[in-house]
């Protein structure tokens, strides 16, 4: 490798280092907090619905790999 070429990659490496270490000394912006709802009745509801959201992704994801069992 000639030397100019070994000197723009050390440039752009040592940019790259410099631009990660500002991005990791920068503070973090805080998140707002998930939505709460205000009844425990409509807490009740969300859960519910998150939970069947899951069960759902679950059986697609189990059901992808049953197709991928099957082929082999």
């Amino acid at each position: 490798m000639s030397k100019r070429r070994k000197n723009q990659f050390r440039a752009s490496l040592n940019a790259k280092r410099e631009a990660l270490a500002r991005a990791a000394n920068q503070p973090k912006p805080e998140q707002e907090p998930e939505w709460e709802p205000e009844t425990p009745e409509l807490r009740a509801e969300v859960l519910a619905d998150r939970l069947a959201e899951r069960e759902a992704e679950l059986a697609k994801e189990q059901g992808r790999r049953r197709g991928v069992d099957k082929e082999e």
